[in-house]
């Protein structure tokens, strides 16, 4: 048994309804004098143009209404995905050495890891412990002078005033004789 489409059942009831052959055109004309807004117009070439392009706009406005709004979860996933990467280095850079003139080897360099820390406050939801987490690594860059050796507590509080560019200690008193 062969299988038709659902347009090929359409057409031939329509067909069988009526006692008389119809043309397309007299179909379309009966649907625009049914139409409230398009009664006086007469089918033509340009009406056939003009629902062409009207289809064609309709077709292009929904994809992209299924591209902006139905699939907007995994297109921002992808932009995420693509926007954010993370690399690892791992090489390690030597340390230079040199000799003096009693042949002795002096250490010019030294190598040391430096980190960059960059916070989105709106991603933050527990302060307290984000606190707790950030406070050892905030130490480590201000109260040690690039991971090689520890420095006085109030030269890290110069360091956090520096950096904030806000006294926290109090000023130191001031004596004035007359």
């Amino acid at each position: 048994m062969a299988t038709y489409p659902v347009w090929y059942f359409i057409f031939v009831f329509y067909m069988l309804r009526s006692s008389r052959h119809i043309s397309f055109d007299d179909i379309v004309q009966k649907w625009l004098r049914n139409s409230r807004f398009l009664k006086h117009m007469q089918v033509t070439r340009e009406v056939y143009l003009l629902f062409f392009f009207f289809l064609l706009f309709f077709i292009l406005f929904l994809r992209l209404f299924i591209l902006q709004v139905v699939n907007h979860a995994y297109y921002d996933q992808l932009l995420n995905q693509q926007h954010v990467s993370e690399t690892s280095l791992k090489a390690k850079r030597g340390d230079i050495f040199a000799d003096d003139k009693a042949q002795k080897h002096i250490q010019l360099t030294d190598t040391i890891s430096l980190y960059n820390l960059y916070v989105d406050p709106k991603f933050v939801w527990d302060k307290d412990t984000f606190v707790d987490v950030i406070t050892p690594l905030m130490y480590t860059h201000f109260c040690e002078l690039y991971g090689m050796k520890e420095i006085g507590p109030m030269d890290c509080i110069k360091n956090l005033e520096i950096y904030t560019q806000k006294q926290i200690l109090p000023p130191a008193p001031q004596f004035f004789y007359l």
